[in-house]
C-alpha cells in the first residue's frame, strides 16, 4: 500500500493557519444572527476553524494513500474530541466514498458532517450540495426535497437554479406514486401437494399489465425456480389479483405495463 507522506509545512497551505487546538469560539455577531437562521452569510461571519496540528498531520497521511478505501479506513481510525475536526474527517470519508461510486456510504458520511453545521462555510456549502444531488440519484426523493430547500435557504436562493428541474421531477415522481396501481384483492398461490409431499421450494417471477378494471392481463412467466413446478399456481393466483387503478385523460391506466411480481413457494417447517 503506497502512502504519500506530506511534510507538516504543507498543511498551513492546505488547511490554512494550523494551531495546536481548533478555533471553536464563534464571535458575538455570528451567535447572534446563526440564532435566527443560519445561512451563507451569517456563517461567514464565524471565525474559522482549523484542524489540530496532530489530527491535521493524520488526515494527510490518510489522503495521501493510493486507495481511495484504505484512505477511509485511515480516516475512521483518527480519534478527536473537536467537532470541528470530527466534521471534517466525516466531510473527507464521505468525498472517498463518493469517489468510488458508493453514493449511499457517501450520503451518511455527509450527513455526519453536515449534522451540526460545524464545518466551514465553503465546506458546509458543498456537503448540502452534495446530500441533494445523492440523495436525488439514489431515489430518496422527500429527503433530497428537505436537502434541496436547505441548501436554497443557505445559500439565500430566490432566482432560478439547476436544482429547480430536481424539485419538478421528484413532485412528479410522488403525483406519478399516488396514481400508480394498488393491491386491493390478493389470492395466495397454492403450493403443489407434489412439491410439498418432496419437501420442494421455490418461486416464480413475472410480469403482467393491467386493463382498466385492474385484472392481471399478459401475464408471462419470467423466471421460476425450480422450472415446471410453480408456474401454473402462481399464473393462476395472479390471475385472481386486483387492483385499483387510475386512468389518464385517453383512457390508458397509469403505471399499469410490465409489473413484476414474484411469489415465493415455502413449505411449512
Amino acid at each position: 500500500m503506497k502512502k504519500t507522506i506530506y511534510p507538516i509545512a504543507l498543511l498551513s497551505a492546505l488547511f490554512g493557519c494550523v494551531t495546536s487546538t481548533p478555533i471553536v469560539e464563534k464571535n458575538i455577531e455570528f451567535k447572534e444572527c446563526s440564532k435566527i437562521k443560519l445561512n451563507v452569510s451569517c456563517h461567514n461571519k464565524r471565525l474559522i476553524s482549523t484542524l489540530g496540528l496532530d489530527n491535521g498531520s493524520q488526515v494527510i497521511e490518510a489522503l495521501g494513500i493510493d486507495s481511495n478505501l484504505d484512505a477511509v479506513n485511515a480516516l475512521k481510525k483518527i480519534e478527536t474530541q473537536h467537532a470541528y475536526d470530527k466534521a471534517l474527517i466525516n466531510y473527507y470519508i464521505g468525498s472517498l466514498y463518493l469517489k468510488s461510486d458508493m453514493k449511499k456510504e457517501a450520503l451518511i458520511y455527509f450527513e455526519h458532517a453536515a449534522k451540526n453545521a460545524d464545518l466551514n462555510p465553503n465546506e458546509y456549502k458543498t456537503t448540502l450540495r452534495n446530500l441533494a444531488e445523492l440523495s436525488f440519484s439514489l431515489g430518496y426523493y422527500d429527503t433530497a426535497k428537505s436537502h434541496i430547500l436547505k441548501y436554497y435557504d443557505y445559500m439565500e436562493i430566490t432566482q432560478q437554479h439547476h436544482f429547480d428541474q430536481y424539485l419538478s421531477k421528484i413532485n412528479n415522481e410522488k403525483q406519478n406514486e399516488a396514481n400508480s396501481p394498488t393491491l386491493t384483492h390478493r389470492v395466495a398461490p397454492k403450493h403443489p401437494e407434489k412439491a410439498v409431499e418432496l419437501g420442494i421450494n421455490g418461486y416464480v417471477q413475472l410480469t403482467f399489465d393491467l386493463n382498466r378494471q385492474g385484472e392481471p392481463t399478459n401475464i408471462t412467466v419470467l423466471k421460476s425456480q425450480p422450472q415446471g413446478v410453480f408456474e401454473k399456481e402462481a399464473t393462476l393466483a395472479l390471475e385472481k389479483w386486483r387492483y385499483r387503478v387510475n386512468l389518464t385523460d385517453t383512457g390508458n391506466v397509469i403505471g399499469g405495463k410490465q409489473l413484476f411480481l414474484q411469489l415465493n413457494f415455502q413449505t411449512q417447517q
